[in-house]
């Protein structure tokens, strides 16, 4: 069934949520913040604790492990995921290329839909261990 609302539709564009039946979307739709935000800002600090995840509606990040660029990712992405579900320090940090659009989502609702969606927890996880893999292969 399509939607209409437009905070549902933007989540369903981000390649993670893409399988989500359009209730869980809505659910989740509920816990997420639409966030603008500015080429050169800084949403994840390298060493820091992160509370939240964000999934990339538009515009592009840069990953960076001890001040050197890993990875680029860009629209349909989520950043943050690991720190958010191991409420560990972040291992890279993730800084705004150009103008972007994200959606962040607090820990404890990232949880919350994992725990009620077997096949997105799983995505996360492998998800989260491969940016790990990444990021500690660069250091």
């Amino acid at each position: 069934m399509r939607t209409t609302d437009p905070k549902v539709r933007a989540l369903q564009s981000i390649d993670i949520l893409s399988d989500l039946s359009n209730r869980r979307l809505r659910d989740l739709a509920l816990h997420v913040d639409e966030v603008e935000v500015r080429a050169g800002e800084t949403l994840i600090h390298e060493g820091q604790l992160n509370r939240h995840a964000y999934f990339v509606e538009s515009g592009t990040m840069s990953i960076e492990v001890d001040g050197e660029r890993v990875a680029t990712v860009a629209a349909g992405s989520i950043v943050g995921e690991r720190t958010a579900i191991e409420r560990g320090p972040a291992n890279a940090t993730v800084r705004v290329l150009d103008d972007a659009v994200v959606h962040a989502i607090d820990h404890r609702a990232l949880l919350g839909t994992a725990s009620n969606t077997a096949e997105f927890a799983d995505l996360l996880h492998v998800l989260a261990n491969e940016r790990t893999n990444t990021t500690t292969a660069a250091a």
